[in-house]
């Protein structure tokens, strides 16, 4: 897609959020979510292989946060960590990214995607798929968690 998004652009069954505010975020989230809560109970028995996930890649120039929803439960949980942007303070524009967290959030969010993937085509779930992942640059310090397991 190119341009802004808006409440009219497009939706699907896969959507990697990677938005620079909240207020993107939540609307891309909350049609994602309509959408995916339009499908009827037989049309999900139909096709029970179907590919529906939204994961939220949120970064610092020192910090990631990806959050993952695939279900009900998940989006209750996720609709909590979604705020105002006021409630943000504004870093200096040169300390909002570092090369090396966009880097190693890409690729959280594609291995997390890939995994996904995997266990829904197996219909095993044998590769981890957490709800929300957090890694700090200094501490190198790396959490995940089921969404009940997540602390707001």
């Amino acid at each position: 897609m190119l341009g802004k998004f808006t409440e009219d652009s497009p939706i699907d069954n896969i959507v990697f959020s990677c938005f620079d505010n909240m207020a993107a975020r939540k609307l891309l989230f909350n049609k994602w979510f309509s959408y995916q809560n339009e499908k009827t109970t037989e049309y999900r028995k139909e096709n029970p292989k179907e590919i529906n996930i939204f994961i939220d890649g949120r970064m610092t120039a020192e910090g990631i946060q990806v959050f993952v929803v695939r279900s009900l439960e998940e989006a209750e949980v996720y609709s909590k960590t979604l705020f105002d942007d006021s409630e943000i303070e504004d870093a200096m524009c040169s300390y909002k990214a570092t090369c090396q967290t966009g880097t190693m959030i890409a690729s959280l969010m594609s291995v997390v995607f890939l995994n996904h993937v995997a266990n829904k085509l197996t219909g095993i779930n044998i590769r981890e798929v957490p709800f929300a992942m957090e890694y700090d640059n200094a501490m190198m310090d790396y959490k995940t968690y089921k969404y009940y397991e997540y602390r707001i």
